[in-house]
């Protein structure tokens, strides 16, 4: 019988981070009771659930880290987690699958329950070799099957030597794609505003992506799924990423509400033609249609980024000029510092507002100094307006 438990390096550090999360949102918790702290109590009855909920789930990861355990024996393996073992004979497991930090020993049975085990247990090495011993690579099988539809299927080469190679040239322009997204998404992110070069080229990498896939026949997917077909979700992401988190550093609107709809009819026309005629929803499992919503969430990033600055940059409107006072400006760090200063009412407003900026125009302002104000109507009338 052979005993594996979480790799002492990966221990330490989840002991670690676990903690300090729980410490975190635990402040964040109290915070509204903290004297000389501006918090939206509104707000906070949604946020309070979220941190209540993290702090279970750091404190559940610890107790996982103590408890658990792999165990092989003889003629079954069994897993202890934090509330329950599961077991398997030999002659129950159809076989398992390695997917991401995590591999999957699935039963014959749907009855039974599926064991899974981490990647960061202590000689993964002697687990996989175990596994490869004496279970079947159901990955593998997948690979192999999928590889053997392509192959066979007349739609994409006239024989199996032109599919072949039609599934390297997919492989190569999907991994091209790949590194090209990641590219633009750093330029977008790290580059000097406004960076109309960038903007041009992360609208264009999403809709490049959708005619990609349909040029490929189904061959190159949105979303990992496939042992034989390669992805570009990874170029589609960081595009997208980059272009919304430009968007919402670099422009300010009136009244935000508006630029709902147009990001609305961008994101169901993208999701209408990646649907349309895509294999790889059948729309008959749940899985699909849980699929379905993740990706919407990604192309809701490319919509919004690709509303603003369809507004904005080719907004050629004649501005109103306003004036404005700086009452303070404050840095709020993290993953992305995002960047806010407070200014006097003006034009119809009754109160002080805060705004985000990007780093350059942060840096130009300066507490109790004058801005100027340029308010827009916007190429699609949704009023934007710059600060300078």
């Amino acid at each position: 019988m052979k005993e594996y438990r979480i790799s002492r390096g990966w221990g330490i550090f989840i002991y670690i981070s676990a903690t300090v999360m729980i410490g975190f949102f635990t402040w964040m918790i109290c915070l509204p009771f903290i004297e000389n702290k501006e918090i939206d109590l509104e707000l906070y009855v949604f946020l309070w659930p979220m941190f209540f909920g993290m702090i279970v789930i750091m404190a559940l990861g610890i107790i996982e880290t103590y408890k658990g355990k792999f165990v092989i024996a003889e003629d079954h393996i069994y897993v202890v987690g934090t509330f329950s073992t599961k077991k398997l004979y030999l002659e129950e497991i159809n076989g398992f699958r390695k997917i991401d930090s995590y591999i999957y020993i699935i039963p014959l049975s749907k009855e039974q329950k599926t064991i899974k085990i981490s990647t960061y247990y202590k000689n993964q090495d002697e687990i996989e070799h175990w596994l490869n011993a004496h279970l079947i690579d159901l990955n593998l099988i997948d690979e192999h099957i999928e590889r053997q539809e392509i192959l066979a299927d007349e739609n994409i080469g006239e024989d199996e030597t032109e599919r072949l190679a039609f599934l390297k040239k997919a492989k190569r322009a999907a991994k091209e794609l790949n590194i090209l997204g990641v590219i633009i998404g750093f330029w977008m992110y790290f580059g000097e505003a406004p960076n109309h070069v960038g903007i041009i080229a992360s609208v264009a990498m999403p809709i490049i992506c959708l005619f990609v896939m349909k040029y490929y026949k189904g061959l190159i997917k949105i979303i990992d799924n496939s042992r034989a077909c390669p992805s570009i979700f990874i170029a589609f992401i960081a595009s997208s990423t980059g272009l919304c988190l430009r968007a919402l550093f670099d422009y300010n609107f009136y009244d935000i509400d508006q630029i709902w709809f147009p990001t609305s009819i961008i994101l169901v026309f993208y999701m209408l033609v990646l649907l349309y005629g895509n294999k790889d929803f059948s729309l008959k499992k749940a899985k699909d249609y849980i699929s379905i919503f993740a990706i919407s969430l990604f192309v809701l990033e490319f919509s919004f980024g690709m509303a603003v600055m369809t507004n904005c940059i080719y907004d050629d409107s004649k501005p109103e000029i306003y004036q404005a006072v700086v009452i303070s400006k404050r840095v709020d760090s993290g993953r992305i510092n995002t960047y806010y200063v407070k200014l006097t009412p003006w034009r119809t407003q009754s109160h002080v507002e805060e705004i985000m900026v990007n780093k350059q125009v942060y840096s130009s302002l300066e507490p109790k100094k004058p801005v100027t104000i340029y308010y827009r109507k916007g190429l699609l009338d949704i009023p934007w307006f710059e600060v300078k």
